[in-house]
Order: structure tokens, then C-alpha cells, then sequence
């Protein structure tokens, strides 16, 4: 599960006195939805100054969150964790101190407490510049746990927010295509392509899936041909392509993309393909291009 960093950081002391903060719990309902339509120009800013405030640290603790993001990358997990714990008990309406543990929780499998971090991050940081990340995150673990609809409800949120994120198309597209929502994939695979069409990403590859899932096998191998010319040595990528050559009876290339698969019986486990996130159409043909191959 792809987690994302969260860039809160420590800023600088404002040169002017802050304002005293307004509490998100003491806010209306509808305040406290920031994906909601109809906010105020008045709520807007309110919640816009909450969260600058809600995503600054300063002095001991700064150093102390900086600490924690060096242990968390490092890899010293149960540290980095005691520290954002620490820190969210001396600075408790800092946001940046529970996105970032979500992330250790994430990375333990903690889920549960994963979520109910990020969820505190939004509550008092909803607008914050990084709080699309925090909902993907947020998603991202909803998905693990199966919880499609709440997954769902975080990407579009993110997506109100970020329009032009194509991350996040990317995460709501593979939420709707292990539902077969395959339409509805396409859909979000081809919003996140045209964010930037000419810059070939791994996500393609389950793009191309998708196409083919849908009966465009034509399309799928022109987009898992661009796919192997950036990632030529991916397993994956050789092995689509020999499916792909397959159903359109060019044997010898599909033998020849196979033979480039350095691991080929990892594709004979259902398991690790759907894993994968191969589709079923990708997978029966697969099968029988299988009984044809030693």
C-alpha cells in the first residue's frame, strides 16, 4: 500500500501574535467537512487560519518532529513512533505530529490506529496544503481494511481539493477496478494519463489492464508497449505484453516477451496476480497462452 509523505513541517514563528485558535470541535458541522459545497467566504478563512496554525511547530518541538521524520525514513520505526508520540502530547493540536505517525501505524500494519490518526490530522488541519495527502492515506488504509465507501468518500475528497492531482485519480481508479467497477476505472486511469500524457508511469500497466478488461485489446498493447520501452526489465510489463500478443495470435512475440520474464512461475499464483492487479480477462488468457508455454 503506497503511503505518502506528509509535508507538514516545523515553519518559523509568525513575526505578528497569532490569533487564538478556534477549535475544530467547537465549529459547526458543516465547518468541519471541508469536501462540503457551501462553506462561507468567512468559514473558508477561518479554517484556512486554523490550519496554518494547526500545521506549525516551533523551538524543541520542531526539532523534535524532525527527529521523528529522520527515524521514520531510516526505517527505526518503533522510535519514530515514541517520538510523534511524544511530540503529540507536548503539542497536541499540531497535525503534523498524527499524519506522520498514521504513517509508522501504516508501516506496523497498525491500521485502526492509523486511521484514527489521520483522521485528528484532518480534524484540526482540514485546508492545511498537505491535507489531500492526509485523505489519500486515509483512503488508501479504508481500502486495505475494505471499507470501499469510506475509501471512496477520502479520494473524492481529495480530488475537491486537488482537481489536478493525478495521484489521486491513480488510488480512486484502483479502488473502482477491485470493485470491477471497470468503467468507472478507465475513467479515473485515463484523467490521471492526461495529467501528463507524455510522462509514462508504472500505474499504466494497470491502465492498460483495464482496457483490456473492457474489450479494447488494441488500445491495451499500445500502452503496454509505451510502458516497456520505460520499464523494459519489469516482469510484469513482459509478461502483459505476452498476453497481449497472445490474443492477437503474434506467437512469436508473445514467446519472445516471455522469455524476457526472469520469474515466470510467480505468474501461475492467482494470488500474486490479482495482487498485481491483473484482471480477470488478463488472467484467463494468461492461462491458456500458460498451457502453450514449457
Amino acid at each position: 500500500m503506497l503511503v505518502l509523505d506528509s509535508t507538514m513541517a516545523p515553519k518559523s514563528a509568525l513575526a505578528t501574535e497569532p490569533q487564538p485558535l478556534v477549535m475544530i470541535d467547537q465549529m459547526q458541522p458543516q465547518q468541519r467537512d471541508n469536501a462540503k459545497a457551501g462553506l462561507s467566504d468567512t468559514e473558508r478563512k477561518e479554517l484556512l487560519r486554523v490550519s496554518k496554525e494547526n500545521s506549525r511547530v516551533t523551538g524543541a518541538a520542531g526539532s523534535l518532529f524532525n527527529a521523528a521524520k529522520r527515524d521514520a525514513e531510516q526505517g527505526k520505526l518503533d522510535e519514530a513512533l515514541s517520538k510523534y508520540s511524544e511530540l503529540a502530547q507536548s503539542s497536541p493540536n499540531f497535525a503534523g505530529a498524527y499524519s506522520n505517525r498514521g504513517n509508522v501505524y501504516v508501516a506496523l500494519k497498525k491500521y485502526e490506529e492509523a486511521v484514527a490518526d489521520y483522521t485528528r490530522a484532518l480534524e484540526l488541519a482540514p485546508l492545511a496544503s498537505d491535507s489531500y495527502v492526509v485523505l489519500v492515506n486515509r483512503g488508501s488504509v479504508y481500502a486495505e481494511l475494505n471499507d470501499f465507501k469510506r475509501a471512496s468518500a477520502d479520494f473524492s475528497a481529495a480530488l475537491e481539493l486537488r482537481p489536478d492531482e493525478s495521484l489521486v485519480y491513480v488510488n480512486r481508479a484502483t479502488l473502482l477496478a477491485r470493485q470491477q467497477k471497470w468503467t468507472s476505472a478507465l475513467n479515473d486511469y485515463q484523467r490521471a494519463v492526461e495529467k501528463k500524457p507524455n510522462d509514462v508511469e508504472p500505474f499504466w500497466l494497470d491502465y492498460a489492464m483495464v482496457l483490456y478488461q473492457i474489450n479494447k485489446p488494441g488500445e491495451a498493447l499500445g500502452v503496454v508497449k509505451r510502458v516497456a520501452a520505460k520499464y523494459g526489465t519489469v516482469d510484469d510489463v513482459n509478461a502483459a505484453l505476452s498476453v497481449m500478443y497472445y490474443d492477437k495470435n503474434d506467437l512469436p512475440d508473445a514467446e519472445g516477451a516471455w522469455g524476457a520474464v526472469a520469474r515466470p512461475r510467480l505468474f501461475t499464483s492467482k494470488a500474486f496476480l490479482e495482487g498485481r492487479h491483473w484482471t480477470p480477462r488478463m488472467l484467463e488468457t494468461l492461462a491458456r497462452f500458460q498451457k502453450l508455454t514449457p
